[in-house]
């Protein structure tokens, strides 16, 4: 496995990555190994361009039949969970 040192990171962006790690419970290095590794991942996956995206939303949108209540906000998210 290939080592890499990273110099001059803003400390913002350090503490945001520590910050990261401790909420998912791994080490920064591990925390910092699975962001390069999605990174990767990410960038030989295909983009859908901005006008597909653009239709797909507005279909969804058609078939929506108006806004839903709290309650129904609610149950919808609690159902998706399970």
């Amino acid at each position: 496995m290939a080592t890499l040192c990273i110099k001059g990171i803003p400390e913002h962006v350090h503490l945001k990555l520590k910050q990261r790690a401790l909420a998912n419970r791994r080490s920064l290095n591990r925390e910092v190994v699975l962001l390069l590794e999605m990174a990767a991942a990410e960038g030989a996956q295909t983009r859908a361009d901005a006008q597909e995206i653009l239709e797909l939303a507005l279909a969804s949108r058609k078939r929506c039949k108006g806004a839903l209540s709290v309650d129904e906000l609610r149950e919808a998210r609690q159902t998706g969970r399970e």
